[in-house]
């Protein structure tokens, strides 16, 4: 049984006549009346009562018209919706983000991208630089926000964000006094960190700051995650240097500093399979660019 045949069918049922059917598909009245007779031999049914003044549905027949009929509809559906995935107006979008991303430029970006693409959903995962990556391999992930550099052949990727390192104390604090703080003067204090495992490239980054300022950090807390870092630095149990986008989210209790001498700056990638990115993917990378460049 072929879908044509249910086609023309209920195109039959539907108008109860052979001419006005046959102009309905745009066919012939002879083929359309061999394809129901076709269908009757294969179903093993009559569908169609037939006289020279009138044709009307058996019980049979409007039976099968009333199954037939919404699952036509459903079968439309899919194509149509089929053919939005395939333009990218529809579907599903895996997107990974490092824990220490830039949260406000990818809320941007995502309200930017809902806007103009409702119909895909997006999924957000927090993982790391290492995890996305593996993510990415194995078609877990469609993008991913990470820090660079990333060197992989089958990946592509390119910078969307730079940004500075700069010094979160809680209010109050002797050092905000100062415009600039001193790497050496960061040191003496205690210091919060991200745990290494949640943001590795941040990790080594801090770390070379002090390694080549000549000075060992003295650290405190390991946080799971940028909220409870900042949460530490609020409540007064230590400083820490994060992302300067870290600045975008109002925390109440926390002032940020540059610091001195200048930290090397961070770099965002926008990264994806290379030669292997769905329309909808596509999409998403344009706003990015779009986004990033405006903000």
């Amino acid at each position: 049984m072929e879908l044509r045949h249910l086609r023309y069918f209920v195109a039959v049922g539907e108008h109860l006549h052979f001419g006005r059917a046959a102009r309905r598909l745009g066919i012939a009245q002879p083929p359309l009346s061999r394809r129901i007779r076709d269908l009757e031999a294969e179903l093993g049914l009559r569908l169609f009562e037939r006289t020279k003044r009138r044709v009307a549905l058996t019980r049979a027949g409007s039976a099968f018209l009333a199954d037939v009929g919404p699952l036509l509809g459903q079968v439309e559906r899919a194509v149509q919706r089929a053919k939005r995935v395939d333009r990218g107006e529809a579907g599903e979008l895996s997107i990974g983000r490092v824990a220490a991303g830039d949260f406000t430029k990818l809320s941007s970006i995502v309200r930017a991208f809902h806007e103009r693409h409702p119909e895909i959903a997006l999924d957000i995962k927090d993982l790391t630089t290492p995890e996305q990556v593996t993510a990415l391999q194995e078609h877990h992930l469609d993008v991913g926000f990470l820090r660079g550099p990333v060197k992989r052949p089958w990946l592509a990727s390119e910078p969307l964000l730079s940004e500075d390192l700069v010094l979160a104390l809680p209010r109050g604090h002797r050092l905000t006094t100062r415009q600039r703080v001193p790497v050496r003067l960061i040191a003496t204090e205690v210091n919060v960190f991200l745990r290494r495992p949640r943001a590795p490239t941040l990790s080594d980054l801090i770390l070379g700051v002090y390694q080549r300022a000549g000075v060992t950090p003295t650290m405190s807390h390991e946080a799971e995650h940028p909220e409870a870092l900042l949460g530490y630095v609020a409540a007064g149990l230590g400083v820490a240097l994060v992302p300067a986008s870290f600045q975008a989210v109002p925390r109440p209790g926390i002032v940020y500093r540059p610091v001195s001498p200048r930290a090397p700056r961070m770099e965002m990638l926008l990264a994806w399979r290379r030669n292997d990115l769905s329309p909808a993917g596509q999409a998403f990378c344009a706003i990015a660019r779009e986004v990033s460049r405006r903000e």
